[in-house]
Protein backbone atom coordinates (compact mmCIF):
# COMPACT_ATOMS: atom_id res chain seq x y z
CA UNK A 1 0.00 0.00 0.00
CA UNK A 2 2.78 2.11 0.85
CA UNK A 3 3.98 1.53 -2.61
CA UNK A 4 0.68 2.70 -3.83
CA UNK A 5 0.61 5.96 -2.31
CA UNK A 6 4.03 6.82 -3.92
CA UNK A 7 2.25 6.29 -7.52
CA UNK A 8 -0.94 8.40 -6.56
CA UNK A 9 -1.79 10.02 -9.40
CA UNK A 10 -0.81 13.77 -8.94
CA UNK A 11 1.84 12.94 -7.25
CA UNK A 12 2.42 10.94 -3.77
CA UNK A 13 0.20 10.47 -0.77
CA UNK A 14 3.01 10.66 1.03
CA UNK A 15 0.86 11.57 4.65
CA UNK A 16 -1.21 8.72 4.19
CA UNK A 17 1.80 6.74 3.25
CA UNK A 18 2.92 8.29 6.82
CA UNK A 19 -0.24 7.29 8.64
CA UNK A 20 0.36 3.56 6.79
CA UNK A 21 3.60 3.69 8.39
CA UNK A 22 2.73 4.14 11.67
CA UNK A 23 -0.20 2.23 11.87
CA UNK A 24 1.88 -0.49 10.80
CA UNK A 25 4.62 -0.13 13.31
CA UNK A 26 1.68 0.22 15.96
CA UNK A 27 0.32 -3.27 15.06
CA UNK A 28 4.05 -4.31 15.67
CA UNK A 29 4.55 -5.21 11.79
CA UNK A 30 7.88 -4.98 11.08
CA UNK A 31 9.30 -2.65 8.31
CA UNK A 32 11.59 -4.45 5.90
CA UNK A 33 14.32 -2.86 3.46
CA UNK A 34 11.22 -3.05 0.50
CA UNK A 35 9.04 -0.79 2.72
CA UNK A 36 11.28 1.90 3.94
CA UNK A 37 12.02 1.75 0.21
CA UNK A 38 8.65 2.45 -0.78
CA UNK A 39 8.43 5.21 1.76
CA UNK A 40 11.38 7.05 1.05
CA UNK A 41 10.09 7.27 -2.88
CA UNK A 42 7.06 8.83 -1.49
CA UNK A 43 8.85 11.26 0.23
CA UNK A 44 11.04 11.98 -2.94
CA UNK A 45 7.71 12.48 -4.86
CA UNK A 46 5.34 14.50 -2.43
CA UNK A 47 3.55 17.52 -3.98
CA UNK A 48 5.10 21.11 -4.37
CA UNK A 49 8.52 19.40 -3.79
CA UNK A 50 10.18 16.72 -1.78
CA UNK A 51 9.76 15.54 1.95
CA UNK A 52 13.50 15.13 1.93
CA UNK A 53 13.68 15.68 5.49
CA UNK A 54 11.32 13.42 6.62
CA UNK A 55 12.80 11.17 3.85
CA UNK A 56 16.73 11.31 5.87
CA UNK A 57 14.71 11.04 9.09
CA UNK A 58 13.36 7.30 7.77
CA UNK A 59 16.57 6.17 6.12
CA UNK A 60 17.75 6.72 9.96
CA UNK A 61 15.12 4.85 11.46
CA UNK A 62 15.97 2.44 9.00
CA UNK A 63 19.34 2.34 10.16
CA UNK A 64 18.01 1.80 14.08
CA UNK A 65 15.99 -1.01 13.65
CA UNK A 66 18.27 -2.98 12.00
CA UNK A 67 17.44 -2.83 8.10
CA UNK A 68 20.37 -2.64 5.52
CA UNK A 69 20.02 -0.05 3.38
CA UNK A 70 20.25 -1.82 -0.51
CA UNK A 71 20.64 0.23 -3.89
CA UNK A 72 17.43 0.96 -3.80
CA UNK A 73 17.36 3.11 -0.89
CA UNK A 74 19.77 5.04 -2.20
CA UNK A 75 18.40 5.62 -5.11
CA UNK A 76 15.06 6.83 -3.36
CA UNK A 77 16.95 9.57 -1.06
CA UNK A 78 19.18 10.62 -4.15
CA UNK A 79 16.06 11.53 -5.59
CA UNK A 80 14.20 12.78 -2.73
CA UNK A 81 17.33 15.09 -2.23
CA UNK A 82 17.27 15.70 -6.25
CA UNK A 83 13.23 16.77 -5.93
CA UNK A 84 14.37 19.11 -2.80
CA UNK A 85 12.93 22.83 -3.16
CA UNK A 86 15.43 25.17 -5.41
CA UNK A 87 17.64 22.50 -5.46
CA UNK A 88 19.13 22.71 -2.04
CA UNK A 89 20.00 19.60 -1.36
CA UNK A 90 22.48 18.89 -4.03
CA UNK A 91 25.52 18.08 -1.53
CA UNK A 92 23.74 15.76 0.60
CA UNK A 93 22.70 13.77 -2.64
CA UNK A 94 26.58 14.30 -3.46
CA UNK A 95 27.26 12.38 -0.13
CA UNK A 96 24.82 9.83 -0.11
CA UNK A 97 26.45 8.57 -3.43
CA UNK A 98 29.48 8.11 -2.00
CA UNK A 99 28.37 6.72 0.90
CA UNK A 100 26.68 4.10 -1.46
CA UNK A 101 29.70 3.39 -3.35
CA UNK A 102 31.80 3.37 -0.05
CA UNK A 103 29.22 0.63 0.83
CA UNK A 104 30.14 -1.33 -2.27
CA UNK A 105 27.09 -0.91 -3.81
CA UNK A 106 26.59 -0.53 -7.86
CA UNK A 107 25.06 2.61 -8.38
CA UNK A 108 22.39 2.34 -11.60
CA UNK A 109 20.96 4.62 -14.25
CA UNK A 110 18.15 5.38 -12.32
CA UNK A 111 20.65 6.74 -9.02
CA UNK A 112 22.63 8.11 -11.82
CA UNK A 113 20.20 9.80 -12.87
CA UNK A 114 18.92 11.17 -9.68
CA UNK A 115 22.69 12.55 -8.85
CA UNK A 116 22.49 14.60 -11.93
CA UNK A 117 19.39 15.58 -11.83
CA UNK A 118 20.20 17.38 -8.09
CA UNK A 119 23.17 18.78 -9.61
CA UNK A 120 21.44 20.58 -12.25
CA UNK A 121 19.03 21.47 -10.43
CA UNK A 122 21.79 23.08 -7.68
CA UNK A 123 20.88 27.10 -7.18
CA UNK A 124 22.09 29.32 -9.64
CA UNK A 125 23.44 25.77 -12.30
CA UNK A 126 26.17 26.38 -9.83
CA UNK A 127 26.85 22.19 -10.37
CA UNK A 128 26.54 22.07 -14.28
CA UNK A 129 30.38 20.18 -14.67
CA UNK A 130 29.40 17.69 -11.66
CA UNK A 131 26.37 16.73 -13.86
CA UNK A 132 28.32 16.09 -16.82
CA UNK A 133 31.09 14.43 -14.69
CA UNK A 134 28.33 11.78 -13.39
CA UNK A 135 26.98 11.67 -16.97
CA UNK A 136 30.42 10.77 -18.54
CA UNK A 137 31.29 8.40 -15.39
CA UNK A 138 27.99 6.61 -16.69
CA UNK A 139 29.70 5.85 -19.60
CA UNK A 140 32.72 4.43 -18.07
CA UNK A 141 30.96 2.32 -15.97
CA UNK A 142 28.91 0.86 -18.29
CA UNK A 143 25.63 1.93 -17.04
CA UNK A 144 22.79 2.83 -20.19
CA UNK A 145 21.93 6.40 -20.47
CA UNK A 146 18.61 6.79 -21.40
CA UNK A 147 16.07 9.61 -22.54
CA UNK A 148 15.33 11.08 -18.54
CA UNK A 149 19.18 10.85 -18.11
CA UNK A 150 19.49 13.02 -20.68
CA UNK A 151 16.53 15.59 -19.92
CA UNK A 152 18.24 15.94 -16.38
CA UNK A 153 21.37 17.93 -18.16
CA UNK A 154 19.53 20.08 -20.86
Amino acid sequence: LISAMAKASGGSEWDRALQLFAEMKQEKIEPNDKTYNSFISAMAKAPGGSQWGRALHFFAEMKRDGVEPTDGTYSALISAMANASGGSQWEIALQLFEKMKKEEMEPDDVTYTSLISAMANAPGGSQWERALHFFAEMKREGVERNEITYSSLI
